[in-house]
């Protein structure tokens, strides 16, 4: 049986560590590896993917200068239909690295419902959801979804009666206001809301984004932790490539030159910037 990467980093970081005692080059001390129980585990369920492209922007009420507001982003179905389902996905658009986690969810309405109705003017409205008895956990990147049975309308509406506060940067001013990645309506097993018509409430409802409500969704999906199985080949099917050139595992000695250099280089590199726990975590068992 050939050489597995598992036994290949194990000894090349061997080899590395080795060279660390010898004094030869020395690894960072301030950089270490975190304990186990300070790794993040992957976020199970659907999680907003990030968009930071400005035509995937999340949909963002005017601020409020208090919690206690009321604002509603509404959608025109074109024609009453069955509803079966509603997903809301949070914002999450802030792009830096190793702090995305703190904007997933941001804006996300603390206490809201959402209903639907025949008429644009929701004087009798029928009830999809409702958590305006008690606030909402922030679902960070989580998309969120609210089932319902026996329930047709043309128009759907979520209304936030308390609303999030955010700190204000880069485009987005401070204060407390809606803030939704966009909303699938979903009839019968198909979503039918993209693209349909938005309306918005008067006094914090932000009419220059409402069409990001129903904004299709991206090329590739708005979601980034996916499990697919139905797209796994069957192993028995696995065909190993054939390589047109055979690299030597022993007997390779550099003497100078661009190579070895350039070798070096990637090992002080690799050294300085990782600890070999590091290096070997996601071998490890």
């Amino acid at each position: 049986m050939g050489l597995t990467r598992r036994e290949f980093l194990g000894t090349s970081a061997g080899v590395g560590a080795e060279v660390v005692t010898a004094g030869m080059w020395r690894a960072s001390a301030a950089v270490a590896s975190p304990g186990d129980e300070q790794v993040v585990a992957a976020p199970a369920g659907e999680w907003m993917s990030n968009t930071p492209a400005s035509a995937y922007r999340a949909y963002r009420s005017k601020a409020s200068k208090t919690a206690n507001a009321t604002t509603w982003v509404q959608i025109d179905l074109g024609e009453s239909q069955a509803i079966d389902l509603v997903k809301v996905y949070p914002a999450n658009e802030k792009g830096f690295p190793g702090r995305d986690e703190h904007y997933a969810g941001e804006g996300f309405p603390v206490r809201f419902k959402i209903e639907c109705c025949d008429d644009a003017g929701f004087h009798h409205p029928v009830l999809i959801a409702s958590q305006t008895e008690s606030d909402y956990p922030n679902p960070k990147g989580h998309i969120q979804q609210f089932t319902v049975k026996g329930v047709a309308g043309r128009y759907v509406r979520l209304t936030a009666t308390r609303l999030m506060q955010v700190a204000g940067e880069g485009r987005t001013e401070g204060g407390y206001y809606l803030a939704v990645g966009k909303i699938d309506v979903y009839s019968r097993g198909r979503e039918i809301a993209a693209l349909c018509p938005v309306t918005v409430d008067a006094t914090y409802g932000n009419d220059n984004d409402g069409a990001q409500v129903t904004r299709p969704a991206r090329p590739g999906g708005e979601t980034t932790f996916m499990d697919h199985p139905e797209n796994v080949t069957d192993p028995s099917a696995w065909k190993p490539p054939v390589p047109k050139a055979r690299v030597p595992l022993t007997g390779v000695t550099l003497e100078g030159g661009v190579f070895q250099t350039a070798l070096e280089n990637n090992i002080l590199y690799l050294l300085n910037s990782y600890s070999v726990d590091d290096l070997l975590r996601q071998f490890r068992g």
